[in-house]
């Protein structure tokens, strides 16, 4: 798996990090959803090649992808931050992997508009057995980002390098 065959996902625009950064993340949706970093050129894995280097999902997109990864916000020593957005952050701006890596995302929402009325009823089913109507995208998230990874395990024998475990 590469990101050529991510865009059939929905996976279709890529962004540089540098180019984000220089915009301050404007262009990134503060909306839940999976996003994937991938590197400027392929490389060798156990079996076959990527560019993919991490599969994840977010909370807020923006603020994973400019604030923490970025920026670095909360990234100092000493703070209550996971290990991995630490590590990220470090290759991109210590390594140079800034004019590097690029990402695309897939925002996940529920969303209802006047003109969609079956999924006004299917909203209306899930509020009445589901106490959280964002636990349903925070599923979704979780059920897409694992089948990705899934994926890209069962092709290259291993996960993406910056999803492994350090």
């Amino acid at each position: 798996m590469d990101s050529n065959d991510l865009k059939t996902r929905g996976f279709k625009s890529w962004k540089k990090l540098s180019k984000l950064k220089e915009k301050k993340g404007i262009n990134i949706p503060k909306k839940p959803g999976v996003y994937i970093l991938k590197l400027d050129r392929t490389f060798g894995r156990l079996v076959g090649e990527s560019d993919i280097l991490y599969i994840d999902s977010a909370k807020n997109l923006r603020d994973m992808l400019y604030d923490k990864y970025i920026m670095g916000q909360g990234v100092e020593e000493g703070k209550d931050i996971d290990k991995t957005i630490r590590r990220i952050h470090k290759y991109l701006k210590n390594l140079g992997y800034m004019d590097k890596v690029e990402v695309s995302w897939m925002e996940l929402e529920l969303s209802i508009g006047p003109e969609n009325d079956l999924m006004k009823e299917i909203v209306a089913l899930m509020e009445e057995y589901i106490e959280e109507p964002d636990d349903i995208i925070k599923d979704l998230r979780d059920i897409l980002r694992e089948k990705l990874k899934e994926k890209y395990e069962k092709d290259h024998h291993e996960l993406p390098p910056w999803n492994k475990l350090r």
